[in-house]
């Protein structure tokens, strides 16, 4: 089951996929609630994966800033183009890494949480 977004390898621990309408509420004087449909949203996609390297990690918070589309390969999926929306890191407190054997034992493992948006 691997996932990487573009070229980086994520592990992702859990998966959230989300649609929502938008919906105006008002509250008139004389009554009930009205509701006024305007629509729906693309769907967001919230994952949170570990990523091992910190030249990995930064790479991703870079494509929360940079306004291209960048691919989402999912075992599941196929392939999906979408914005990084978000990206928030945090280190783990581990002494040996055994997730990516490609990297360094020693290499900095974090849990990053990444929301994605369709273009």
């Amino acid at each position: 089951m691997t996932w990487y977004l573009d070229s980086i390898r994520i592990f992702v621990t859990e998966e959230v996929e989300s649609t929502k309408q938008i919906v105006a509420r008002l509250q008139p004087l004389g009554g009930g609630t009205v509701h006024h449909i305007f629509g729906y949203e693309d769907d967001i996609y919230k994952l949170t994966a570990y990523v091992v390297g910190s030249g990995e990690k930064e790479t991703l918070k870079g494509y929360a800033q940079d306004g291209s589309e960048h691919d989402l390969t999912t075992p599941y999926d196929g392939i999906l183009s979408l914005l990084v929306n978000n990206v928030q890191t945090r280190m783990t407190n581990i002494i040996c890494q055994s997730l990516d054997i490609t990297k360094d034992e020693t290499a900095p493992v974090y849990i990053v949480e990444l929301e994605l948006l369709e273009p």
